[in-house]
Parts: C-alpha cells; sequence; structure tokens
C-alpha cells in the first residue's frame, strides 16, 4: 500500500499548488482540503462536508461539493468513481493506483513501480494532452475473501443451498 505523506506536509504545499492551479486560497477551500487529506478512507462528498461542517458550520453543503469537484478537475485531488457507489475523493493526487473492493467498496491506495503520466505520454497521439490519469482495480479484499468463505462453508452445511458460480478478482500483494 502507499505510504501517504504527512497531512501537515500537505497543508504547507497547499497555497502553491492553489496558485499551480490558478485558484484562489480561500477559507472554505483551506478546510475542505484539511478535512480530506486528514482521512484515509477515501470518503465521499457528503462525509466530508460532515467534517467540514465540524469545523466551519457556515460553509454549506453545495460549497464543499463544488469544491471537491473543482480540486478533482484542476488535479489537486483524486476523484474516485466506482460503478454502483458515490464518488469517493483521495487528497493525495500522486502516481498511485485504487483497488475498490467489489463487496463492501472499500478503496485502497496501491503504488505501482514506475505509475505516472510520463509511462503513457510517450505512445499518446498527436496533440493529445493528458490532465490526469486515474487507475482502479476491482476485485475483493481479504476481509472480504475471509467472511466469504465463511459464508460458503455455513451454506455447504445447509442442504438445498446452490453454490454460486460467481467469479470474482481477487488481487494479492506480497509485502
Amino acid at each position: 500500500m502507499v505510504s501517504r505523506p504527512n497531512p501537515a506536509d500537505l497543508l504547507a504545499e497547499f497555497p502553491e499548488r492553489c496558485h499551480s492551479a490558478n485558484l484562489l486560497v480561500t477559507l472554505p477551500r483551506q478546510v475542505v482540503y484539511e478535512s480530506l487529506i486528514e482521512r484515509t478512507d477515501h470518503p465521499t462528498a457528503d462525509m466530508v462536508y460532515k467534517s467540514v461542517h465540524e469545523r466551519a458550520p457556515q460553509i454549506s453543503r453545495s460549497t464543499v461539493f463544488r469544491i471537491l469537484d473543482s480540486f478533482a478537475s484542476k488535479g489537486l485531488i483524486f476523484k474516485v468513481m466506482h460503478p454502483g457507489s458515490a464518488a469517493r475523493y483521495d487528497g493525495v493526487a500522486d502516481g498511485h493506483a485504487h483497488l475498490v473492493c467489489t463487496e463492501c467498496g472499500r478503496i485502497y491506495d496501491w503504488l505501482i513501480p514506475s505509475f505516472g503520466l510520463n509511462d503513457v505520454a510517450r505512445d499518446l497521439p498527436d496533440g493529445f494532452q493528458v490532465r490526469g490519469l486515474t487507475v482502479c482495480y476491482q476485485g475483493i479484499c481479504r476481509q472480504c475473501q475471509i467472511q466469504g468463505a465463511a459464508c460458503d462453508s455455513e451454506n455447504d452445511r445447509d442442504d438445498g443451498k446452490e453454490e454460486s458460480s460467481e467469479k470474482h478478482l481477487s488481487i494479492v500483494m506480497d509485502k
């Protein structure tokens, strides 16, 4: 998994990153960014709003949603999309991929060696400018695999239950 940067380091870089993205540093933007980078659970916009509301109740829900979308479109954060679930956000926008568990919905960061825009830039058609790269693998996390095995064992003891023929992609990583 990815070693996440220290939130204090990310916050210190925030003004320069905003400047590079042609965004003014405002209190609402700073509070939204701070609320996001302190989390490791890839929260939804509603989850970020709840954190923001605890710190600055004057910042509206729609403002939080607009800021998150603005940050994502400017490359300050990742917007992780998974079919069938709400968009999730990641305050760490450097070169890493995401592993999405299709059972529980949890999202894990995954550092891929030699991962980044430079890897795809050499094969792009003439004139195409890449502004971002998102890689998202889908599979089943270890905890859901264990729980699934326990459920399968219970099903084996019950007469009359059919075994599921559904197969899932499992990503196993050695440390």
